[in-house]
């Protein structure tokens, strides 16, 4: 699976070249110094520029939503006027085919928005009391646009999977990391499987948020290395390497864990554990 990329423009880009690209040599053999200026010193990541372009890229995203939902609504709101007056009226059938899917892609291009203006603010949205089954099949469509054509987005939540109390833009920020994640570890397609779960460990309750794909899965020796920030397997300019680093921060934030694992078949599996909240009064 690739991994480290933060939700962004361009992460739909994929890689179909080898994966692993931590054992790359810092320095020669010899233990000899690069020379200033050289190609390998100019292609080392620079944080403060990565973090720069991530803060350029969330002004631009909140313009382009912005300006974007203006244009939409003049674009719904004639399409909504002329089927009103193709009512009645003698027209072909297709012409008002024609405007209904306007509509529906006009009111998918609006979510999509929202979407995209949620994840660019750059204020911070206070815990809410969440029900995962419902949170997620709210997004369930979102998610599986985001996912491309070649890969499928499945969701199975057991009826009984406790509340938890969490920022609801963080979460849907996480999931939709983890979704981009696996989308580019199958670029021949596959399954994104994410399912919720009850979980008592000890005497602890957790609400379970799994997430996992069909792709190749995450080396043992890489799954202490994938949440550190700035690490990424990913080619040179595809990416921050933040995401999952944010994931984490998020989850442990909400005192709860991330468990990295993998499937049966060998994909990669995230769990982020959530502790519950305790049954509202009157509730079995």
């Amino acid at each position: 699976m690739r991994f480290g990329d933060a939700a962004e423009p361009g992460a739909g880009k994929r890689e179909d070249g080898p994966r692993d690209r931590l054992d790359r040599p810092h320095g020669s053999g010899s233990g000899a110094r690069e020379p200033e200026g050289s190609d390998a010193q100019r292609r080392r990541p620079d944080p403060a520029a990565e973090l720069e372009a991530l803060a350029l890229v969330g002004r631009a995203a909140r313009a382009f939503a912005h300006d974007g939902g203006n244009l939409l609504a003049t674009i719904l709101g004639r399409a909504r006027l002329a089927l009103n007056l193709a009512e009645g009226a003698s027209l072909p059938p297709e012409f008002e085919e024609s405007l209904e899917e306007i509509l529906r892609s006009g009111e998918a291009a609006a979510e999509l928005l929202h979407r995209v203006l949620d994840l660019a603010q750059g204020r911070e949205s206070p815990p809410l009391d969440l029900h995962l089954p419902a949170f997620l099949a709210e997004r369930l469509a979102f998610l599986d646009r985001c996912s491309g054509s070649l890969v499928a987005c499945r969701l199975a939540c057991a009826p009984d999977t406790p509340r938890i109390r969490v920022s609801p833009r963080r979460l849907f920020q996480s999931l939709l990391n983890l979704v981009l994640n696996a989308r580019d570890a199958m670029p021949r397609g596959g399954e994104c499987r994410i399912r919720t779960a009850r979980r008592l460990e000890g005497r602890t309750l957790y609400a379970a948020l799994v997430v996992e794909d069909d792709g190749e899965g995450i080396p043992p020796k890489l799954r202490e290395r994938v949440c550190e920030p700035f690490f990424t397997t990913k080619g040179e300019g595809r990416g921050t390497g933040l995401g999952l680093a944010t994931v984490r921060e998020f989850v442990e934030e909400a005192e709860g864990r991330l468990v990295i694992g993998e499937t049966p078949a060998g994909g990669a599996r995230f769990t982020l554990l959530f502790p519950a909240l305790p049954p509202a009064k009157g509730s079995p």
